[in-house]
């Protein structure tokens, strides 16, 4: 039976933003996310960062993975699963939520 890749389910939403209860502040090349309602913290490092926030720009994934991994001089894949996990973890603690344009 074929994993099934968040990241390739992901990819075709058009776009992402950060949920309502979240505001976050950028410290040097890091992130820090706080939600508000419970008063969690989620930190990133600049790599997180930089994935983030190609994301809020409107990038599609696969655009930023490719991005990324000429930037940085490593392999697609390699960005493609840490942006995957990234993913995950950001939506499973209702951080980062998706958008469907119509």
């Amino acid at each position: 039976m074929p994993k099934f890749s968040f990241l390739k389910v992901m990819k075709n939403l058009p776009a992402y933003r950060l949920a309502d209860n979240v505001s976050f502040t950028e410290l040097d090349d890091e992130m820090v996310l706080l939600e508000l309602t419970s008063g969690r913290y989620f930190g990133l490092n600049s790599t997180g960062c930089t994935m983030l926030q190609a994301l809020l720009d409107g990038k599609s994934v696969e655009h930023s993975c490719g991005l990324m991994a000429k930037n940085y001089q490593i392999d697609v894949e390699k960005v493609q699963k840490d942006m995957e996990d990234l993913m995950d973890q950001l939506i499973e603690q209702r951080l980062l939520v998706t958008e469907t344009k119509i």
